[in-house]
């Protein structure tokens, strides 16, 4: 009977160190994800590591001017109202079989598959020879239209006068601390306020007069007749009133102080802070509590905390089904710790080779062609790459300290007599 009482104890011991082996890793990556990526600084070092505000400028310059020039109907063409290779004009069609082929048409026009890059470039030349698609933007009104003759380089140059790289750091860091407070407390609503003190400053400025200059050096030469309007708005201080050409290098110097006369008109009418979740509604009363989806999320992250809590109580009936004597606890503790600090370190050993290929499996071709330039894809592509790393070495160290403490009691355990 004693015997009998023995072996189901050994086996209940067994039964609950694999629990525990089991356990400690879901519970180790759990507690690294919320200890990981509910906190700010997760995300501001990433963004710092990838140096983004020192690219900023070039990537928003980027950005802007693929925007102006980007036509979802190439590359999507059942999503437009009228397929351009299927309803387009006799013209266009002849123009896309010349250049794709037939079958190729086919394909693309019924959305089987994307056009290639050599191919996207022949839909374009076609569709800018014989017509736009249809659901492409309209060309932009009055003197907005200012903003398509602006190259990569102008873009570039405002942004970096506009837009310094520590104002960018500044305002990017309060966003993201103020949606952590909105998350992370259940209660309030969402308010992200960003201030433009410093920005109104700079336009009112040399900054905005070299960054409405660069604009200028853009369009074409001015006509006599808009160097007459000109002549007169600036001594009107009238700013909107200026034609959008690009007059005399010495016409411009000369208004030089009208133009930033100018300027702060336009800079004192922008307001000294905005809220960014404004537009979304924030004017609004905020949800019940009952429908707070981070009430529950709290909830989680609670229990997700407490987790570490669960491998102690599986170690603990370990001790008490398994243990009888010192050299029993240093082995029933040192293999299962042993054991799960090894597979957990593994896991953390995996995780940035598992993020690069669900990256380069699934989010890399989602992001060509796609609404975003190249650049700014692999840059956010890279942000991800770069958010795996904190968990990877959360994980990892903790893994490391219990692979370590089990290695060192079930070498302790062959060396103490029974």
């Amino acid at each position: 009977m004693r015997s009998c009482l023995s072996i189901t104890a050994k086996l209940l011991a067994l039964l609950f160190a694999l629990l525990f082996v089991v356990t400690t890793i879901l519970v180790l990556f759990l507690f690294n994800v919320e200890q990981q990526y509910f906190n700010s600084n997760t995300y501001k070092e990433a963004l710092r590591e990838r140096r983004v505000y020192d690219r900023i400028s070039e990537l928003a310059a980027q950005q802007v001017v693929y925007s102006l020039s980007y036509n979802p109907c190439i590359y999507n063409p059942t999503g437009c109202d009228i397929n351009p290779y299927m309803t387009g004009s006799p013209e266009l069609s002849a123009c896309l079989q010349d250049e794709l082929g037939e079958q190729a048409v086919a394909d693309i026009g019924s959305g089987h598959r994307a056009p290639t890059e050599d191919e996207a470039s022949s839909v374009a030349a076609c569709l800018d020879q014989f017509g736009q698609a249809p659901t492409e933007e309209p060309p932009l009104p009055g003197s907005q239209e200012f903003i398509r003759k602006l190259a990569v380089s102008d873009w570039q140059i405002i942004f970096a006068n506009l837009l310094p790289p520590d104002w960018l750091q500044l305002t990017t860091e309060s966003i993201i601390d103020q949606v952590f407070v909105y998350v992370n407390v259940a209660s309030g609503q969402l308010s992200i306020k960003i201030s433009l003190v410093e920005l109104k400053t700079r336009l009112a400025s040399e900054p905005g007069l070299a960054a409405f200059k660069q604009i200028l050096s853009a369009q074409p030469p001015c006509t006599l007749e808009q160097l007459e309007i000109i002549k007169q708005a600036a001594t009107s201080g009238k700013l909107d009133q200026i034609p959008l050409c690009r007059p005399p290098e010495e016409l411009v110097t000369a208004f030089d102080s009208q133009i930033r006369a100018a300027l702060g008109l336009v800079a004192g009418q922008l307001p000294n802070e905005v809220d960014l979740a404004q537009p979304a509604g924030s004017g609004s009363q905020p949800p019940p509590a009952g429908d707070d989806p981070r009430i529950m999320l709290n909830r989680i992250r609670i229990m997700v905390r407490l987790g570490p809590l669960l491998p102690v109580a599986l170690l603990a009936l370990v001790t008490i089904f398994g243990v009888r004597s010192a050299r029993d606890w240093l082995r029933w503790w040192g293999i299962p710790l042993l054991s799960a600090g090894l597979l957990s370190a593994g896991m953390a050993l995996a995780i940035n080779p598992l993020v690069n290929w669900a990256l380069l499996t699934y989010v890399n071709p989602r992001l060509s062609p796609s609404p975003l330039t190249p650049e700014l894809g692999q840059t956010l592509i890279a942000l991800l790459r770069s958010l795996a790393t904190p968990l990877a070495m959360g994980m990892g160290i903790i893994a490391g300290g219990l692979a370590l403490f089990g290695a060192a009691l079930t070498v302790i355990s062959f060396l103490v007599k029974k």
